[in-house]
């Protein structure tokens, strides 16, 4: 199978291509990561401390760090890294504009698979792949469409975070429903913690779902009930502030961890 891996160049999006590109490493892959500047705004101070956790300081400091160091590679890989351990291109974009529809149409892809990605695909450009063109969506759709939804969601009080797998049509997290999973809540763990992980259901589904078309099944999904969807956008000032009085937004040793794994520690001789 020919798969194309969409998503963004932040510390999220590069945890979630670690797990695709294991998951479907016997594949003929290539991936696309989108690249757009963070909008603060007037966002409160604990949102743009996350922002920058998960944004700015992977991708513009960290990343190329590790990119640059002479030390054996860890268990994660960097964008970058991802083109030397899996043998596959890897291409930065800041539009899906007929520049993306030609790479794809070279590729031939059988499918696509978009997991936080910056950029809403052209009806055209999602009749390219000869399969399915699938999104990871992390929370429950129809009630948790568009943009932070596991925040919205632990801002609810929710027990669980949703994670749903769509076939994307033209709209935004409106396509018909693949599968949903669910990520228990655990109030010892960061609002960070909460995001990366909620991805997790939808990269086993997305799993199974090619290694079902790679044995000759067809996609099944369901149609959203669209009396039920709720868009989302950014959370209120208050919202986020209630979320931080009940969860760390994240933890230096957490990140020590995370960023740990992309090197071998013992082999490069970094301190524990």
């Amino acid at each position: 199978m020919r798969i194309v891996i969409c998503v963004e160049e932040d510390l999220v999006g590069c945890l979630v291509l670690n797990r695709l590109l294991e998951g479907l490493r016997r594949h003929a892959l290539s991936v696309f990561v989108s690249r757009r500047e963070v909008e603060l705004g007037n966002a409160p101070l604990e949102f743009r401390e996350l922002l920058a956790v998960q944004c700015e300081i992977p991708s513009k400091i960290i990343f190329p760090l590790i990119d640059l160091a002479d030390a054996p590679p860890g268990d994660l890989v960097t964008f970058q890294g991802a083109r030397r351990r899996y043998e596959i291109p890897v291409t930065f974009v800041e539009s899906v504009g007929l520049a993306f529809d030609k790479s794809l149409n070279a590729f031939k892809p059988d499918v696509l698979v978009s997991a936080r990605f910056s950029f809403i695909f052209r009806k055209e450009t999602l009749l390219i792949p000869r399969l399915a063109a699938l999104n990871v969506h992390p929370g429950q759709l129809p009630e948790y469409a568009g943009k932070h939804s596991p925040l919205h969601a632990l801002a609810d009080g929710a027990r669980q975070l949703g994670c749903s797998v769509i076939q994307m049509d033209e709209g935004i997290d409106t396509g018909p429903i693949v599968g949903s999973g669910g990520l228990k809540v655990d109030q010892r763990r960061t609002l960070l913690w909460h995001i990366i992980h909620a991805y997790d259901p939808g990269i086993d589904i997305v799993c199974d779902v090619v290694h079902q078309l790679e044995q000759g099944g067809r996609l099944e999904s369901s149609p959203q009930d669209r009396s039920r969807r709720k868009y989302r956008r950014y959370l209120a000032s208050q919202e986020i502030r209630k979320l931080v009085e009940g969860f760390h937004l994240f933890e230096w040793a957490e990140l020590r961890e995370i960023f740990g794994q992309f090197l071998d520690d013992k082999r490069s001789g970094v301190p524990e």
